[in-house]
């Protein structure tokens, strides 16, 4: 007989047995709720044992959970990065690996062949280029510099609200653009909020401050500061989705805000006991103090200072810390640092710049991972941040009759193809230089890897890259004619192997005749 059976069995028999007495009832309910507890549970994740009973969860829709808690874990990631270099770090390393200096548009509208429109392509590399200086409206930075801003936003907020706006007088289009944080929507009068429990039939919504259509889709903002709701087609709100019902974003440093909080208490901890350490020199109990010689005043009282010695009659007992901190701070603070890295889905060795004890090896692995990271991280922010003020430029080109003979009728007959663009995020340096540029080669020549992919893991477009090299070589060919000269890298090499072979037979006559060169 199985468990099960054995459990099956024991419910008819206890139920018969509080059918003849009812005064057996709670004993029973007793029984089935501490088997049920033990037995019921198939997967030990979901166990309610002793061990394990103060793990409380809940079923809740994403509004539910945050709630109470989204404009503290704000602030406190805020908080985090303005006073802790480790948080602040955990900016910088996603700034640079995922922004860097600007993820840049490429247009890649095609025409009815299949071919590069290059009327059209031109016309829109070349408006954005003035877009990109006014797409501010502060005029503080250009879009590149708020796709830096807009992230760290991100990181620390959850999410970034982006508002369109009239330009200033002269601009070359007649929007300009907002960065507005996510709490500055109005929370208070959210209304019909779905909850896990309902079995209605989904409607509108106010959620955060967001009136959403039965479709969870933004219709408006509810904004603190405005005298009316701010219509979605207006102003968006861009944020990293991690469930299927949510709607606004949470901080991404939520999962390790206690670690580092914990960590800059420890160390503040540990600063403050060494400080302390270090103003006292000598302890004397109370009653020695009027046998002090010196250091003390009328009321038997000793001024601390560093370093300081005090005289006594008496043999004075020393204050000393028994705590070995290479011992225990040490590899407390790399174990919560660890931790802080995991939620963050970096290495530890780019988190904390600590190569100690890592090898050639380990050091490149930790490297691709955090590569792949930062590649998902990219494709999403390209997608929500960037494809989507693309899209609002290019709409607006055609508004402003910058696309001439095209017209705004062109671009609503089909939107998608006019909104097609290749977004080059930044690349990274090669880790073995000599060997990823072999290995590289290598893939080319047995078409296992294209120039576009090749440059753009270096954060470049491949056919500017091969106009440039094509302009070198014919600078270089107009040089040789002018000049006389030969500069091709083989007879560069050819004539640095001959000089060395010269250099090297003087170097043998001269030695052959006892001569020192």
């Amino acid at each position: 007989m199985n468990i099960r059976d054995m459990i099956g069995n024991l419910f008819i028999r206890l139920g018969v047995a509080a059918g003849a007495n009812p005064s057996y009832i709670p004993h029973v309910k007793k029984i089935f709720d501490a088997i049920d507890k033990r037995y019921a549970m198939y997967y030990d994740a979901a166990s309610r044992d002793r061990l394990r009973n103060d793990w409380t969860t809940s079923t809740n829709t994403p509004y539910s959970n945050m709630k109470g808690d989204l404009k503290t874990l704000i602030a406190r990631s805020r908080e985090s990065t303005d006073n802790n270099g480790l948080s602040e770090n955990i900016d910088n390393v996603f700034l640079s690996n995922v922004v860097h200096t600007g993820i840049k548009p490429a247009p890649v509208v095609r025409n009815r062949s299949g071919e590069l429109d290059d009327r059209v392509n031109k016309k829109l590399d070349e408006g954005w280029k003035r877009y990109n200086d006014q797409w501010d409206r502060s005029s503080h930075s250009t879009y590149y510099e708020n796709q830096g801003l807009g992230l760290k936003t991100i990181i620390n907020s959850g999410s970034v609200l982006r508002n369109t706006v009239p330009s200033a007088a002269g601009d070359y289009l007649p929007i300009a653009n907002q960065l507005i944080e996510p709490d500055r929507l109005d929370f208070s009068a959210d209304i019909n909020v779905r909850t896990m429990l309902d079995d209605a039939a989904p409607g509108s919504q106010l959620q955060f401050g967001i009136y959403l259509d039965p479709y969870g889709r933004p219709e408006a903002f509810k904004v603190n500061g405005y005298p009316s709701p701010v219509p979605a087609s207006n102003m968006d709100i861009r944020y990293r989705r991690r469930r299927t019902e949510q709607f606004i974003g949470v901080p991404w440093k939520a999962p390790v805000l206690t670690g580092i909080w914990d960590i800059g208490s420890l160390i503040e901890d540990r600063s403050i006991a060494s400080r302390i350490q270090a103003m006292i020199a000598l302890w004397v109990n109370k009653k020695d103090a009027p046998r002090m010689i010196k250091n003390v005043d009328s009321n038997y009282k000793m001024a601390w200072e560093p370093g300081r010695v005090m005289y006594s009659d008496i043999k004075p007992e020393i204050i000393s810390s028994g705590e070995d901190v290479s011992k225990s701070f040490d590899p407390l603070t790399r174990l919560i640092q660890r931790n802080i890295a995991i939620g963050t889905g970096l290495s530890y060795q780019i988190l904390t710049k600590d190569l100690q004890g890592m090898n050639f090896a380990a050091s490149r692995a930790n490297i691709l991972e955090d590569r792949r990271i930062f590649r998902q991280v990219q494709k999403w922010f390209i997608k929500e941040f960037c494809q989507v003020d693309w899209q609002i430029f290019v709409k607006w080109m055609f508004l402003s009759g910058k696309m001439a003979p095209f017209t705004y009728a062109d671009y609503l007959a089909d939107p998608w193809k006019y909104n097609q663009c290749y977004w080059q995020p930044p690349g990274w340096d090669w880790v073995d230089p000599l060997k990823d540029a072999k290995a590289a080669i290598e893939l080319n020549n047995n078409n296992m890897l294209s120039l576009e992919d090749h440059y753009g893991e270096k954060g470049k477009r491949w056919d500017v890259e091969l106009e440039k090299i094509a302009r070198e070589k014919k600078k270089v060919k107009e040089l040789e004619e002018k000049y006389g000269v030969n500069m091709s890298a083989e007879d560069v090499n050819a004539d640095a192997a001959d000089a060395a072979s010269l250099e090297n037979a003087i170097q043998n006559i001269l030695e052959e005749h006892g001569v020192e060169k």
